[in-house]
């Protein structure tokens, strides 16, 4: 995608990810591309798991969740605790960048944050990265009531929603 958007300039790029291959395998990718403020949006899809391959633990898994490779839930004092994505490449960004945490429950902020993402890149200001709060259902073995409780009681309490910057004036919470 960097290399697309390096040769097209004129291009609107955008990539697309999972928490693990983006906070595990494909980290450095990440990371790089926001420290040289690449004019490119990336979204990261959270659902606490690497969902396609099985259920394991993933660098985003809560604190007690149980995944396929924590079947007593993850220890953090044992695997440390769930990264948290924007917070750390909105420290590594200039002010011309854009980062923010959204969550599929709240339809309206999720387009929003995303319009400005792609509306920062339009614009040439700079990286453009949105976290995305999502669900699992199968991985989580949970019915669709139990499904969005673990979405809104617990993930958007670990992983707070809103802006944390945002070149376009005060950040949305």
């Amino acid at each position: 995608m960097v290399g697309i958007k390096r040769s097209r300039p004129e291009l609107i790029t955008v990539g697309y990810m999972g928490d693990g291959g983006g906070y595990s395998i494909g980290s450095q990718h990440l990371l790089n591309a926001a420290v040289r403020n690449e004019k490119v949006t990336l979204i990261l899809v959270n659902n606490t798991n690497y969902g396609m391959t099985g259920g394991q633990m993933a660098p985003t898994t809560l604190p007690g969740q149980k995944t396929e490779t924590t079947p007593f839930g993850r220890d953090p004092e044992l695997t440390g605790y769930p990264t948290k994505g924007p917070e750390f490449v909105a420290q590594l960004t200039p002010d011309t960048a854009y980062v923010a945490r959204a969550t599929v429950s709240k339809y309206n902020q999720l387009k929003r944050f995303i319009r400005n993402a792609l509306r920062n890149q339009i614009e040439g200001n700079g990286f453009s990265f949105v976290e995305v709060l999502s669900t699992c259902p199968t991985n989580w073995r949970t019915n669709a009531q139990q499904t969005w409780r673990f979405l809104e009681d617990e993930m958007e309490q670990h992983f707070p929603i809103g802006e944390l910057k945002t070149p376009f004036g005060k950040g949305d919470k």
